[in-house]
């Protein structure tokens, strides 16, 4: 395990990022929308569920967006292989659950790179966060991501081969 204190100093290190998104139609995207609302909860929750079963850090949910990343504080040597896992057990949750209008979809993106892990900002806001490359590619693959699919970076596929048989690569 990986302890970074709050001091403000934070640590340098190889992590998978994940990140998750949901497609909502426009009706839901409203914030009058109760149960537009309810279901991004239903998806925020389902993630962060994914996360810390699988000794991931659900870092934060914005809008409809979820992002986590795996290798810190925990450092299990299959840190990629559970990164994947978590972003098909989102959308695999997420795709049994779907009723009629399919209103909810989600679509997930994993990579894994060097990242800056700590606290940032000063003052009464701190926010312990992942910084780096790897969250903004993260971001890409899942916008890249079809609903009901995850896409991982080529090197992260390397890592996996033979995992996930059922995984075809392209390239984007």
């Amino acid at each position: 395990m990986i302890r970074v204190r709050s001091s403000g100093r934070g640590a340098s290190s190889r992590v998978c990022g994940v990140y998750g998104g949901a497609r909502l139609h426009v009706a839901l995207r409203t914030a009058a929308s109760c149960r537009g609302c309810a279901r991004l909860n239903r998806f925020h929750k389902i993630a962060a569920d994914a996360m810390f079963e699988l000794d991931g850090t659900f870092d934060k949910a914005v809008g409809d967006q979820a992002m986590a990343f795996f290798g810190v504080p925990f450092r299990p040597e299959d840190h990629a292989q559970r990164a994947v896992t978590a972003a098909l057990w989102i959308v695999k949750t997420l795709e049994d659950m779907i009723d009629d209008d399919e209103s909810l979809r989600v679509g997930g993106g994993v990579g894994n790179g060097e990242a800056f892990i700590g606290n940032v900002a000063e003052g009464e806001v701190r926010d312990f966060t992942v910084i780096g490359d790897i969250v903004n590619t993260a971001a890409r693959l899942q916008s890249l991501a079809e609903p009901g699919e995850v896409v991982i970076m080529e090197e992260t596929h390397r890592w996996l081969t033979g995992k996930y048989p059922e995984a075809s690569q392209s390239s984007c």
